[in-house]
């Protein structure tokens, strides 16, 4: 019980809600920046992308009980038009997915309490990393399939699509993900073990989040609609978004808070064998 008033007390008094929205608003932002580089780049390697923004796009669907379609129709046709971006278009796009980093940086630096800040050069490389980290895991179904390609043709059968494709390998990528965030973006040293706490706290967070979240949109999408319009699409997109990043905050402060008490009930057991 002590952990849980804690975490409320201190997601309450680094106003996580408003840091959430931050996070949301960036994110929003870099969505198609980051499909367009990753099929960008699954263009250049496979030399057809469309296997892998289909995937994407479905997994960035998944949750919403209506328009499913709609919303896949413009992500692909605004995808589709990475043709023209030019090298100046890519070095923006890069610049634009970066905010989303600077935005959970920041955060993540207020929820570890974290003394010195990165400077801006080192802050902007790292984010840039952290970006192509996050095209890695979109590119990881098309890695999968080029791997198994290559094994089969040295008759070598491993159902690597099969693996990939299942539910406990998705939620230990939601747990490697957060693990590796949480290690690398705050500002601040990070105890491996309750960074382990903390993805599977996060991983479990999404799973019931997809739950309420596609209840929620069920009951309520017509009446979105009714208000929104044409709109109502990206209104859910941005909620759903709004969602994960509080998700993603809970599960960083619930690391902050276990590894603040232990830091606490260390400092009392060195002064008490120093007594």
């Amino acid at each position: 019980m002590g952990v849980i008033r804690d975490l409320a007390k201190s997601y309450k008094e680094h106003d996580c809600f408003s840091l959430a929205t931050n996070i949301a608003f960036f994110a929003f932002l870099s969505v198609i920046p980051i499909l367009m580089i990753t099929t960008s780049l699954a263009g250049f390697v496979l030399g057809s992308s469309e296997n892998l923004v289909n995937q994407i796009v479905s997994a960035l669907t998944t949750v919403l009980p209506k328009g499913q379609d709609e919303l896949a129709a413009n992500l692909n046709n605004i995808i589709a038009r990475r043709s023209g971006i030019g090298g100046a278009g890519v070095i923006f796009l890069l610049f634009v997915a970066s905010l989303l980093f600077s935005s959970i940086e920041h955060a993540f630096d207020k929820i570890f309490q974290s003394v010195k800040k990165r400077n801006f050069l080192h802050s902007k490389i790292l984010s840039i990393l952290v970006v192509f980290g996050a095209i890695f895991i979109l590119f990881l179904p098309a890695i999968i399939n080029l791997f198994q390609t290559a094994l089969a043709s040295f008759n070598i059968s491993i159902p690597l699509r099969n693996i990939a494709a299942n539910h406990a390998f998705l939620v230990g990528l939601l747990i490697g993900s957060f693990i590796a965030a949480i290690k690398i973006i705050p500002n601040h040293d990070v105890k491996l073990g309750y960074a382990v706490s903390g993805g599977v706290f996060f991983a479990a967070g999404i799973e019931v989040a997809k739950f309420i979240f596609k209840w929620y949109v069920a009951g309520s999408f017509d009446w979105y609609n009714v208000v929104y319009g044409s709109l109502t699409m990206l209104v859910i997109i941005i909620l759903w978004i709004y969602y994960l990043a509080n998700v993603l905050l809970i599960s960083a402060e619930l690391v902050a808070v276990l590894q603040r008490r232990y830091s606490i009930c260390r400092n009392h057991e060195a002064s008490g064998s120093r007594a």
